[in-house]
């Protein structure tokens, strides 16, 4: 089976991940890949300080499972085909982000790499609920918060992804025998850019005492780190 590469954005997290779920029933090797382009590059820098931790904790959990992630930088139209070309992947999967910007630029991704012949699938992911589902009655978004609340308050809450370990994540992740071309080089390069004069916060990440507070999910949330599901499900 040839690998699927899994572009990780706004979820940097592998349980109940699922385009994570979906890779993996597909079969063959998984290749994580994030990419620094501009929407994280005018990112200010509280976000990126955040990114930082989430980017190196993912890194550590993929490595622990027997994988690792690929950092890039550039624009997502160039580098996914670029990787696409490197690896001999035949699949792209990614959860979906709901801006504008990211809308627009997931759409041309998925045209392009439609255009080659590839699978190209987004999941849900990063909302309990997404926003075409929640309407008003007339069928637009709802601009206040009450009655935004109570038209989701009485919903299931869906389960995490328990084909693939649920709230623990999958046991293994295979990887490829082929990766691509010069990644430990772009690892640096990134890695360096992200978190330059933020060497603290890594230490500060892994901090059990840090996670387990209760002002860590402001700053992962944004990140996916903590997954909405669990957060409700366990509170």
């Amino acid at each position: 089976m040839t690998p699927t590469l899994l572009w990780f954005r706004r979820d940097l997290r592998l349980q109940d991940h699922a385009a994570l779920t979906a890779a993996l029933s597909r079969g063959g090797p998984v290749i994580a890949v994030f990419i620094c382009d501009t929407q994280v590059e005018t990112l200010g820098s509280a976000p990126k300080w955040r990114l930082g931790a989430g980017v190196a904790a993912l890194q550590t959990a993929l490595a622990a499972k027997g994988n690792r992630l690929i950092l890039r930088r550039g624009a997502a139209i160039d580098v996914i085909p670029q990787l696409v070309e490197e690896t001999g992947a035949m699949a792209v999967y990614w959860q979906r982000a709901y801006d504008p910007e990211s809308q627009a630029r997931d759409a041309k991704v998925k045209a392009t790499l439609s255009a080659m012949g590839l699978e190209a699938k987004s999941f849900k992911g990063h909302l309990l609920f997404e926003p075409w589902t929640v309407q008003t009655k007339l069928g637009g978004f709802y601009k206040v918060y009450t009655p935004l609340w109570r038209a989701v308050c009485g919903r299931e809450v869906p389960a995490p992804c328990q084909s693939q370990g649920g709230f623990r994540g999958p046991k293994f992740i295979p990887a490829p025998r082929r990766w691509a071309h010069g990644a430990w080089g772009a690892i640096c390069s990134v890695a360096l850019q992200l978190w330059h004069n933020m060497r603290g916060l890594v230490r500060i990440w892994h901090r059990s005492d840090w996670q387990n507070s209760p002002g860590a999910p402001c700053g992962t949330m944004a990140s996916g780190g903590i997954f909405p599901v669990k957060m409700v499900r366990q509170n």
